[in-house]
């Protein structure tokens, strides 16, 4: 229920809403609500279509399927054709899931950010020494761009020796 700002009555109830391939309709016990609620219904539509179309740039598909048991015969599929058990990760998914995040640290953020490290480091049950974690408690949000260079590069090597057992297992 909605309540009349002119009037101040209470009867403001939805009759009936449609929103079908890019169409809204509404039906309002009052005809002047009738446009405000299709304005309205139209921005959220748009808003869904928008975050769709993020999603799908992230390369997730999402698709109509008849029943749930399709849904899941395709998620056994692509967890078979990656190796990767059913509730569980492999060592692909780990190494995958270390270099987005550092890549994303690294690139896309400005920022030094220890619970990258840290997330990562558990992520693949790696122990960091205690004197590097020191180092990297330190500088936590500290821009990359405040940085001398030469210490920048000594600390994205040293992530990058962290991790190195498993961005590059087979020389180690």
């Amino acid at each position: 229920m909605l309540k009349c700002s002119s009037c101040g009555v209470l009867n403001f109830v939805v009759m009936c809403l449609l929103i079908s391939n890019n169409k809204c309709e509404v039906s309002w016990k009052r005809p002047k609500m009738n446009t405000l609620m299709t304005q309205i219904l139209k921005s959220l539509l748009n808003n869904f279509q928008i975050i769709l179309m993020q999603i799908q740039k992230l390369g997730l598909e999402i698709r109509k399927l008849g029943n749930l048991n399709n849904l899941y015969k395709d998620v056994d599929m692509v967890l078979s054709n990656y190796n990767v058990p059913v509730n569980g990760i492999n060592a692909t998914i780990q190494a995958a899931t270390v270099a987005h995040s550092l890549q994303k640290m690294l690139q896309t953020q400005n920022y030094f950010d220890i619970c990258c490290v840290r997330n990562c480091a558990e992520l693949c049950q790696i122990c960091i020494d205690k004197e590097r974690m020191k180092v990297y408690q330190s500088i936590h949000c500290v821009s990359w761009n405040e940085m001398l260079p030469d210490y920048r590069q000594m600390i994205v090597a040293m992530v990058l020796d962290d991790f190195r057992s498993v961005l590059n297992p087979q020389n180690v």
